[in-house]
């Protein structure tokens, strides 16, 4: 277990550090949008990147996930053979994506029209599409270093695009003045950048062919993530086009802002933990003690969330005053439950383990679409009363859906021992202070910074006083904690004798 661990957390780590810094990179674009773009603005661009989330969906046919389990699972017989797994998907997708993107910009200014109520976006809507498809073949050469594990290299090319990206941001939309053109080109030109680095890392291992078997070995796994995906779209974004129906453009922007700060959590944890995940219980399944280290990662893994979950909730209180004009601020009331969701969906991404384990990828449509289903009933029946705050509600339901689901169907497929004692604890302490981050509204920033590193502290001694730690790593936390404390009174030996 402490090997399992080790091999998660140190990949993780690498990929969450890149993640970070190019999402904090990312970060210092939120005051130019909200300083250079109008809220209605705000809204538009984020219309135009949620239809090409969808569109991805469709071009990329699963093909990122199937990658990976026949170059790792499937096809480990020979670098040859994996070299042939790494070209027909490539070539595959390439084409295939010619066709679907390429349909999406003959069509742009009929879907201008019907999702912005116009067509004088149709030609920013073009390059939209157009950096869709840099951005969906170049999913083969990041599917590779995932699987070769070369995290480091995964990391660069993310922050290079994002450093880039931003650069292109501040000159083309500051110093040049195009506003909402501005951006679009910075996303077109970060793409093709990556694009062309991605053709660099694969140049030793494309071989101009396409293995049909393969390929019918890999859609047949990645074509069910499709509806998969479409389901996930549908929990994550659809609410945009509910709010925008019912509310106004203004409304969408403000809620959107409010998504980008509990989108940290993921930034911080989801999204580094799914890259490395899929590499570590493919080989883990092939042990014979599988079962019950899943169980206990589990738990771990709920308790470190609670963590996260509760510096992102209460950091972003304090984060949206300091980036955003006071207009805005009436987003920070949708983080807490956004937030919720987002750890949520992180203990479904171990769950579901299980089903991908067993190959059972045929239950995940019904499973991701039942949850769907409920989240846009429930988008329908929240946000007309209650607006943005009815959007994070319908996605914190919808996605208690998804888990209980998840969990059943897992557990019928791959049963896993769960220690539920720890993970009610967890859990319940998570949901506890998560509640009382909406306190962190005094008047005082000082106040606030307090109660917000207050409320974080908290968490691990709460957990630790609830029982949720053994009585070995009890002591093993004490003896640390003992060492760290005997390694600060060392350091600050010097200083006291500077000081006489």
């Amino acid at each position: 277990m402490r090997e399992f661990l080790k091999g998660i957390g140190k990949h993780s780590v690498v990929y969450g550090l890149g993640d970070m810094l190019s999402k904090t990179v990312g970060f210092f674009l939120i005051p130019l949008y909200t300083r250079y773009l109008e809220t209605w603005e705000y809204g538009t661009l984020e219309v135009m990147f949620v239809t090409l989330n969808i569109a991805a969906i469709f071009a990329l046919q699963g093909m990122a996930s199937a990658l990976i389990r026949a170059y790792l699972f499937d096809h480990t017989d020979s670098e040859a053979t994996q070299r042939q797994v790494l070209s027909t998907g490539f070539f595959y997708l390439a084409g295939s994506c010619a066709f679907i993107y390429g349909g999406l910009i003959f069509w742009a200014p009929a879907i201008s029209r019907l999702l912005l109520r116009s067509t004088e976006w149709a030609g920013l809507l073009r390059w939209v599409f157009l950096t869709g498809f840099l951005t969906t073949v170049s999913y083969v050469s990041f599917a590779y270093l995932r699987a070769r594990v070369k995290s480091a290299a995964f990391v660069s090319i993310k922050l290079f695009s994002a450093v880039l990206n931003i650069s292109l941001n501040i000159y083309l939309v500051v110093v040049v003045g195009l506003g909402l053109a501005g951006i679009i080109y910075s996303n077109f030109i970060a793409a093709l950048a990556v694009f062309i680095i991605g053709l660099v890392v694969l140049r030793h291992q494309l071989v101009l062919r396409i293995d049909i078997e393969k390929l019918r070995g890999m859609l047949s796994y990645g074509l069910p993530l499709v509806p998969t995906g479409l389901a996930l779209w549908i929990l994550a974004v659809s609410d945009r086009y509910f709010l925008q129906f019912f509310s106004t453009q203004g409304e969408v922007g403000l809620y959107s802002l409010g998504d980008k700060f509990a989108h940290i959590f993921s930034v911080m944890l989801v999204h580094p933990f799914t890259l490395v995940w899929s590499a570590f219980y493919f080989p883990l399944a092939r042990q014979p003690h599988a079962r019950e280290t899943l169980g206990r990662f589990l738990s771990y893994f709920v308790a470190a969330a609670g963590f996260v979950g509760i510096g992102v909730a209460a950091g972003s209180n304090i984060l949206i005053r300091l980036a955003a004009p006071p207009e805005y601020w009436r987003a920070r009331g949708v983080v807490a439950p956004l937030v919720a969701s987002g750890a949520l969906f992180a203990v479904i991404l171990v769950l579901d383990a299980g089903i991908g384990i067993t190959k059972k990828t045929k239950y995940l449509p019904p499973i991701v679409m039942s949850a769907a289903a409920v989240n846009m009933g429930l988008n329908g029946l929240l946000i007309p009363r209650w607006g943005m705050m009815g959007a994070a509600c319908a996605t914190l339901g919808s996605n208690m859906v998804y888990c209980t689901i998840a969990y059943v169907v897992n557990q019928r497929l791959y049963p896993v021992p769960h220690d539920w004692g720890r993970l009610v604890r967890a859990g319940g302490t998570f949901i506890l202070l998560l509640a009382t981050t909406y306190l962190i509204d005094t008047g005082s920033m000082g106040r606030d910074v307090a109660l917000a590193a207050g409320l974080v502290a908290a968490y691990p001694i709460l957990l630790f006083i609830s029982g949720f730690f053994t009585e070995d790593e009890r002591r093993a936390a004490v003896q640390s904690a003992v060492a760290a404390a005997g390694s600060l009174t060392r350091l600050a030996a010097p200083i006291r004798a500077l000081w006489g």
